[in-house]
């Protein structure tokens, strides 16, 4: 049975408000239903007017569906507009009823307000820790910082569940009035407000960057201050809001912060921490001296916020989770469609009555697979065009799947004990992927022969034998009905010229299969297409009545023969003297069509699928392409493979592959077009040029060098000298000031230019006397 292990990470689920520009109730409204949630701090305001940016800012937070803070329609249907986040629940609220009283359909601050009384206020005299809620007046010019800043809740009746009293009577929750006037209480920092009991427990993902506490300076009743401001913090981006206008107002909590950092130990790399300081615009040194003098800043670092922070230039937003585990599910093969089921394990949540019905997201992704068919993924590619098709094919729940950078998200109830995921079909994948943005796609027969192809010799990395040229000399050479001996077969694997030298040295340190020790002989080679069943053995035999000559397999060979010609019967024993055993191409490799050019496709998928460690996601054989939309023309492409890197970014590699043909102009326009047709902001699209045969000639060359876009490099090309090695440029790095390996497409294509568009020949060193 197969076997997969799965990394489970419970999170959050991640929410985008959406606003109109200028709509301060909205902001406001949005700003107390994110504290009403755990994790809501990292809830981004989405500002639906700006509809460039909206839709970037949804892709950047990872957002896993939209809520319309506002009742403007302008809002609703945006929010209604993005179909891959479709709202998960059938009731498109956030507060429900459940009985007698209405319920969060999302994580609320119960679990981390739990979590704070178990550990702070349980059992206690005297809490060891409180929570500090602020107070203001809705006049006060600066109320829209303090509910960014602080937070509160919407008032009892608009949600029916009194957050502010719960918080008071578990959190130890203490009130602070703020007068219209008066200065900040600058304890506040350290307080555990409303804003900072939504992070209770959550941790950020690996690999993101980290922001040193600053200020925000901005005007704190200008709606597009506040929303930059929120939407900073909910990157994670630990900041406090500064309205220079109002500068002894928020002096003591400048004086604080600052306190604060200046504590903190050196940073081993950066040494001392100073105090962010986040602009609108940069200032001379004159004007930055003015503005922090008085309120007693001493060292800052400069930040400017604006749109452009958004473009991937300063601020890239992490996900927050509670807890991960890792789990083994068996496969269920017997079925059409292979199934796992999934046991969820401890949950960092209270299970109890009031919140089961709370959903959260379940992120899924296997990080070992134990099965040896790939006709269906388990794996999910970051594309969330695709997210309904995963709902429905994957989970068979159509708005609840997320594609993620790492994994896939389930969005469920608390109380879910197992999820069941079904396989999906490889093909299916693809055509859902290339109809969402715009392209028809249909297998091709040879598409179908080479898929068999490589099954029959046990996956892509069953085809290293196809890296010699002797063996695929000897599968074209003979074809269904041609026989041919062992000693045959040994001298085309092993490359004996004229004369009856051998020339096998460059295949000895492949590796095809476990051998005990020693370098690969031709002999094993032939030995492991034998195992493979690319060749069946059998008896040349002559009839002894109509003296006409015919093949038997050596499973079907028997004393007594019926000769295949006239029908009669003879014995065979008398011929069974001398080098009698023969050989012959058998199933897909006994076809007289040469596998529809199989062998080089098979071998090419081979040396990418070596590259991305194999890792990649998952692959198609020859596929026609047709337009729907897409500019592009009815063409076809060899293969397709889908790979995807480490920081989640969605790689697709098309190609075309040849023996002794040539590349032609229309097979790298139409290529090109197709590689431009899919949108650059979700797809690394490369274009791969292989020959398994002849080297490319310097018009290949320069005709395939025209598949670069205008904006980046994309074109592979591969021949022998990179198709036959294990390390893709081991043999040409003997010529080239390349590197041997290569870890990634980017890499290859660099290769690729230093190899054959700008080449970049290895100097050979004159040898010391």
């Amino acid at each position: 049975m197969s076997t997969l292990i799965y990394s489970v990470r419970y999170r959050p689920m991640r929410v985008g408000w959406c606003v109109r520009d200028g709509d301060i109730a909205s902001l406001t409204k949005a700003f107390r239903l994110s504290h009403c949630l755990w994790g809501g701090r990292f809830n981004p305001i989405i500002v639906v007017d700006n509809e460039e940016l909206a839709r970037h800012l949804i892709e950047l937070f990872h957002v896993d569906g939209l809520f319309p803070a506002g009742e403007d329609e302008q809002c609703r249907t945006f929010a209604k507009g993005m179909k891959h986040l479709p709202w998960p629940t059938y009731h498109e609220g956030l507060f429900e009823d459940s009985g007698n009283r209405k319920g969060c359909t999302l994580l609320d601050i119960y679990h981390p307000v739990r979590s704070f009384y178990e550990e702070h206020v349980k059992e206690k005299s005297i809490p060891t820790r409180k929570t500090m809620l602020c107070r203001w007046t809705e006049r006060d010019p600066c109320a829209g910082a303090f509910e960014a800043m602080f937070g509160s809740y919407p008032v009892a009746g608009q949600c029916d569940i009194d957050y502010w009293q719960f918080v008071i009577e578990y959190a130890a929750g203490k009130e602070m009035e703020i007068a219209a006037d008066g200065a900040l209480d600058g304890s506040v920092v350290r307080a555990a407000t409303p804003n900072q009991l939504t992070t209770l427990e959550l941790k950020p993902e690996l690999g993101y960057g980290s922001y040193e506490s600053g200020l925000f300076v901005g005007e704190a009743d200008s709606f597009s201050h506040l929303v930059e401001f929120w939407n900073l913090r909910a990157a994670d981006v630990d900041l406090l809001f500064f309205d220079p206008r109002f500068g002894k107002r928020f002096g003591p909590l400048v004086e604080e912060l600052e306190r604060s950092i200046r504590s903190l130990p050196p940073h081993p790399q950066w040494g001392a921490q100073h105090l962010q300081l986040w602009l609108k615009s940069r200032l001379t040194d004159d004007e930055l001296k003015s503005f922090t003098a008085p309120i007693g800043i001493r060292e800052v670092k400069e930040s400017t916020w604006d749109d452009r922070v958004w473009q991937g230039l300063k601020v890239n937003p992490t996900t927050m989770y509670f807890s991960h585990h890792d789990t083994v599910a068996q496969i269920s093969e017997g079925e059409r469609t292979p199934t796992v089921t999934l046991q969820l394990g401890q949950k960092p949540w209270f299970n109890d009555h009031p919140t089961r019905g709370q959903h959260l997201v379940v992120t899924l992704k296997p990080t070992l697979n134990f099965s040896q068919d790939d006709r269906f993924l388990f794996s999910v590619p970051h594309i969330p065009e695709l997210n309904e098709y995963f709902g429905r094919k994957h989970h068979l729940h159509w708005n609840q799947a997320r594609a993620e950078r790492d994994g896939l998200g389930i969005i469920t109830e608390l109380d879910t004990e197992y999820i069941t995921l079904w396989g999906m079909e490889r093909f299916s994948l693809f055509e859902h992927l290339f109809k969402t943005f715009g392209i028809a796609i249909e297998l091709r027969q040879p598409g179908l022969v080479c898929e068999q192809l490589i099954r029959q010799m046990g996956g892509l990395q069953g085809c290293r034998a196809f890296k010699i040229e002797g063996v695929r000399k000897l599968i074209e050479q003979f074809g269904p009905t041609q026989t041919f001996t062992r000693s045959d077969a040994m001298r085309l694997i092993a490359n004996v010229d004229p004369n009856g030298r051998a020339d096998f040295s460059a295949y000895e340190d492949l590796y095809i299969e476990p051998r005990d020790k020693g370098l690969l002989k031709p002999d094993d080679a032939f030995a492991y297409l034998l195992k493979q069943g690319v060749f069946r053995v059998g008896i040349e035999l002559e009839c002894t009545s109509c003296q006409l000559k015919f093949w038997r397999s050596l499973d079907d060979a028997k004393t007594l023969v019926i000769c295949e010609y006239c029908g009669r019967e003879f014995n065979v024993a008398p011929q069974l003297k001398g080098e009698k055993w023969v050989y012959r191409p058998s199933g897909l490799f006994g076809r007289a069509d040469h596998q529809e050019g199989g062998v080089p496709v098979a071998l090419t998928l081979q040396q990418l699928d070596t590259v991305t460690h194999g890792r990649c996601l998952s692959w198609l054989p020859a596929i026609n392409l047709k337009p729907i939309t897409a500019p592009i023309k009815a063409c076809e492409t060899d293969f397709v493979l889908l790979d995807q890197g480490f920081h989640g970014r969605v790689q697709l590699v098309i190609g075309e592959c040849k023996t002794n043909k040539e590349i032609t102009d229309e097979d790298v326009h139409n290529l090109s077009k197709v590689a431009d047709a899919l949108p650059s902001g979700r797809f690394d699209v490369f274009i791969v040029f292989a020959k398994a045969g002849r080297e490319f000639t310097p018009e290949e060359i320069q005709r395939c060098r025209a598949a670069d876009s205008k904006i980046r490099r994309r074109t592979i090309l591969l021949s022998m000298r990179e198709l036959e090695p294990y390390f893709v440029y081991e043999r040409a790095e003997k010529e080239f000031s390349v590197q041997g390996h290569a870890a990634s497409f980017e890499g290859m294509v660099k290769a690729t230019r230093d190899i054959y568009f700008e080449p970049r020949p290895k100097i050979q060193r004159p040898r010391s006397q």
